[in-house]
């Protein structure tokens, strides 16, 4: 298959070739066409956000968060972290790790949307932050999902006589409909 560059002599990989490579790892890692999650990125649902985290006081309880445990709604995410650190994940025993900041790199988070197009050979992250160092925190994510048309389905990663566990679903209806239950306090009644 072609391979996109990550790298110009002078700029660096966007998120957008940064998340193409990260599919075709899924997919390659998986032993199905290398395309298979990279297909119907023409035009991705991408959205990008700068959060702030002010310091949280350490006499809060241990329940308390910046961001309480989830995981994202679609794809992959690309998380830039400041220094200051504070991002958990919980590992597949159920453990909180601090995802200590490495200078020059991003964290990729697998979402809920990949889990599912993987028939859940992927498992979406569990995160939580918690700004524990008395100092204000900033971090940027990118969320990147497939065109709004994208068809996600789990049969294309099924083996024989494997079943998928989730109906196909548009992406953009799949991410819509997430977002709504997420935020139905905002509707008004």
């Amino acid at each position: 298959p072609p391979r996109l560059p990550l790298r110009h002599p002078c700029r660096p990989p966007t998120a957008q070739a940064v998340i193409q490579h990260a599919a075709q790892a899924f997919a390659v890692a998986m032993n199905v066409d290398s395309r298979t999650f990279t297909t119907g990125f023409e035009r991705p649902i991408s959205r990008g956000s700068a959060i702030f985290y002010p310091p949280q006081p350490a006499a809060l309880a241990e329940e308390q968060y910046g961001v309480s445990p989830h995981t994202d709604f679609g794809c992959l995410t690309l998380l830039y972290q400041d220094p200051i650190g504070g991002l958990e994940v919980r590992n597949a025993h159920g453990e909180w790790v601090v995802a200590t900041p490495i200078k020059g790199t991003f964290v990729v988070n697998v979402g809920d949307l990949l889990a599912r197009w993987t028939n859940d050979r992927f498992a979406s992250t569990p995160h939580r932050v918690r700004n524990l160092s008395g100092r204000e925190r900033l971090s940027l994510g990118v969320f990147v999902d497939p065109d709004f048309e994208t068809v996600i389905d789990p049969t294309v990663v099924c083996r024989a006589r494997e079943t998928a566990k989730y109906p196909p679903v548009r992406c953009g209806d799949y991410v819509l409909e997430r977002y709504a239950g997420a935020f139905a306090y905002r509707q008004k009644t």
